[in-house]
């Protein structure tokens, strides 16, 4: 996988930070490890895989993983988002309902929730706009569509 992430192979950069991923997660593994493994998944996104996007964001926001910087995971998660990837859907609007040092948005990760689980049937997703519909949390309550998402989060798995 290296020898193709290196010619510009986006799947090829993601699968190499998943087998980095995997080994940098051992106790003791050497931090050289854990910024090889963002750098694959960072080059992923750069080439266009949006999977590698969502790696990348996850471990930027992850303090363990090194400085945390959510502006740069905002846009990496935007990036897979607008590109039908779900599951950076999902985490975008997990950012935007916590606030984590944006500024809170309940509408904005309704919208994000919605969308995740109409794209992908992603479980918490479904249940999460499921509960702000039937809360009226980023929109108007709306207790019919929360059920609604409630059997979709039921369905897919919640």
């Amino acid at each position: 996988f290296e020898d193709a992430c290196r010619y510009d192979e986006g799947r090829s950069c993601f699968n190499t930070g998943l087998d980095l991923e995997t080994r940098a997660s051992r106790p003791g593994a050497a931090v050289q490890l854990r910024a090889a493994t963002l750098r694959a998944y960072n080059t992923a996104c750069i080439l266009g895989f949006e999977r590698g996007c969502v790696a990348a964001a996850r471990l930027t926001l992850d303090p363990a993983w090194g400085e945390v910087d959510v502006s740069r995971a905002v846009r990496q998660l935007q990036q897979a988002c607008s590109r039908g990837e779900a599951e950076g859907c999902e985490l975008l609007a997990d950012v935007h309902y916590r606030g984590a040092e944006v500024t809170p948005d309940p509408a904005r990760a309704a919208r994000l929730f919605r969308q995740a689980c109409d794209a992908a049937n992603r479980p918490n997703s479904c249940f999460n706009f499921a509960l702000m519909a039937e809360r009226g949390k980023g929109g108007p309550r709306d207790v019919q569509l929360g059920v609604k998402y409630y059997r979709l989060a039921c369905r897919a798995g919640s």
